[in-house]
């Protein structure tokens, strides 16, 4: 069994979070991750720069730690709906995509193991408020926005999130 660190990127900010005991996707033990935080960026520094110091700063936390071999960062996917479209012109989601593309860049220089888990496989199509709810209550301990959303791709990963296995 290896080390998991799971990631919800943003523009602003860029959650994370580690977990033991990784065997695969599936049934694992349901344990609190071992380590999980928040990467900020500069809100004085244009998105293509904020996102490239997010990528710095992501380099760092991952070599920090040793045990991980896989890194699980979520897919963004556009939604034809009214929000999503407002994202699309907005230029959110492009910019989003250049997150994800710096980080996985990280991932596959420093020769982890790439996992992308769709945004819409691991939280059930949850809203927020009810995706950090089912969080909190699983790991009875409150995350920090994004934080959350990784340790939810993590219980996801695991086996336990949106729905605890049956007989849980």
């Amino acid at each position: 069994m290896t080390d998991i660190m799971t990631v919800d990127p943003s523009i602003d900010a860029c959650g994370w979070a580690v977990f033991s005991g990784y065997d695969g996707p599936g049934f694992n033990k349901l344990e609190r991750p071992t380590d999980s935080g928040v990467i900020r960026s500069s809100a004085k520094v244009l998105w293509a720069n904020k996102a490239l110091r997010i990528a710095d700063k992501f380099e760092g936390v991952l070599r920090e730690h040793h045990g991980v071999d896989h890194v699980a960062i979520e897919l963004p996917k556009y939604l034809d709906t009214r929000k999503g479209r407002v994202a699309a012109r907005s230029e959110a989601f492009t910019k989003l995509v250049f997150v994800v593309g710096c980080l996985a860049k990280v991932v596959v220089d420093c020769e982890y193991n790439l996992i992308f888990v769709p945004v819409g496989k691991w939280n059930g199509q949850l809203e927020k408020k009810l995706m950090t709810e089912r969080v909190t209550k699983l790991m009875k301990q409150k995350y920090r926005e994004h934080e959350t959303d990784a340790v939810g791709i993590g219980l996801h990963l695991k086996g336990w999130f949106p729905n605890k296995p049956k007989g849980r």
